[in-house]
């Protein structure tokens, strides 16, 4: 069994826009993440996919955000995107700031065979 259980955001400065590192996600079935503020921050967190070719390493250019797969922040608390399926080759979270000042830290939690 594969496993990945690791903050792609940690205490990031959620005054602006973060982007988490990237995730190679082979063999990786299922995932969901767990979002936690502080601050009076607010904004939306996303979960982002790419199917760009491995060769391309950990480098890939197109991204798209997957419906459905958006948590609000507002404020200190915590927030998650239960579970989802994986099915691309590389995944990413992207926190988009609209107001406020604290930090965001994003933990994504995967599994697959």
């Amino acid at each position: 069994m594969r496993s990945y259980n690791e903050p792609v955001i940690n205490a990031g400065d959620a005054s602006g826009n973060l982007t988490s590192i990237i995730v190679k996600t082979e063999n990786l079935h299922l995932g969901g993440l767990h979002v936690t503020s502080t601050g009076t921050a607010a904004g939306s967190v996303t979960v982002e996919i790419s199917n760009d070719e491995p060769t391309t390493g950990l480098n890939p250019s197109n991204w798209v955000a997957v419906s459905g797969l958006t948590v609000s922040v507002s404020g200190a608390n915590n927030y998650i995107i239960p579970k989802f399926e994986i099915c691309y080759n590389y995944l990413r979270v992207k926190y988009t700031a609209s107001t406020g000042t604290g930090t965001l830290t994003a933990k994504l939690h995967l599994i697959g065979y």
